[in-house]
């Protein structure tokens, strides 16, 4: 099995290795907080959650329901039965995407739901459904634990090496400059736009990137605008055993 690490899938935030702690918070939580980091360089743990979702989930749906129509169309004229379309819900969030870490495990877990329109043919009645996938990656030290739902719900388990950590490049910290809060969370951003939470509090990365916490992209392919923003971040509280969990996805 490939790393889960080691994919990208539009439009999901980037990935690649390891999630490291570099610089944290002496107290709590940061979901709600606002007070500067009480000391620097000290480990504790951390788990953000983000989400990423289309900014108005009917643009989302245009070109599929377009489709379904299509295909409802033939099929009637066919003689055959149509599924109805799935409900889609109006917070419909494409992914939601948790990176955790205890300072030894460190974890990012995907869960992404979809519409499967696999079987959206007349001769399958054009049905489509809602789909929900995960993966998960635990690293720990050099070896890396993955498991995974795929589309049809089997669950997949792995385990392979992964390379040695590598510290962010100062320069990648360097451009994201302004200061933002969303849901509460710290960011510093860039001219260009991505935020990443701000590097006094924490610090997550991604190989030798900043994992991007927030993050407008314009007319993506079918899903119009997307939005990529924190839910949350919780710094130096001792986390659940279960949060590293691979056999689940959620």
């Amino acid at each position: 099995m490939h790393s889960i690490f080691n994919r990208r899938v539009l439009p999901r935030a980037a990935c690649a290795a390891s999630l490291m702690l570099a610089a944290c918070n002496d107290g709590n939580t940061m979901g709600n907080a606002s007070a500067a980091p009480a000391g620097v360089g000290k480990q504790a743990s951390y788990m953000l959650v983000t989400r990423t979702r289309p900014e108005n989930p009917e643009v989302y749906l245009k070109t599929i329901r377009a489709a379904y129509a299509f295909c409802a169309e033939v099929a009637r004229h066919t003689g055959l039965e149509v599924s109805p379309f799935p409900t889609v819900p109006a917070d419909y969030l494409q992914e939601r995407t948790v990176y955790a870490s205890d300072g030894k495990r460190h974890m990012l877990r995907r869960i992404r739901d979809d519409i499967d329109i696999r079987k959206m043919s007349p001769e399958h009645g054009c049905k489509a459904s809602l789909s929900n996938t995960w993966s998960t990656g635990l690293t720990i030290g050099d070896r890396e634990r993955t498991g995974e739902r795929d589309i049809d719900g089997q669950v997949h388990f792995g385990e392979l090496p992964v390379n040695p950590e590598e510290a962010v490049r100062p320069s990648l910290l360097a451009i994201h400059t302004q200061p933002k809060r969303v849901n509460g969370v710290p960011l510093k951003c860039s001219a260009e736009g991505g935020c990443i939470v701000d590097p006094a509090v924490v610090v997550v990365k991604l190989g030798y990137s900043p994992v991007t916490a927030a993050m407008r992209v314009e007319n993506m392919p079918l899903y119009g605008t997307v939005i990529t923003e924190p839910v949350s971040l919780t710094v130096g509280t001792p986390l659940d055993p279960a949060v590293f969990s691979v056999e689940k996805g959620d």
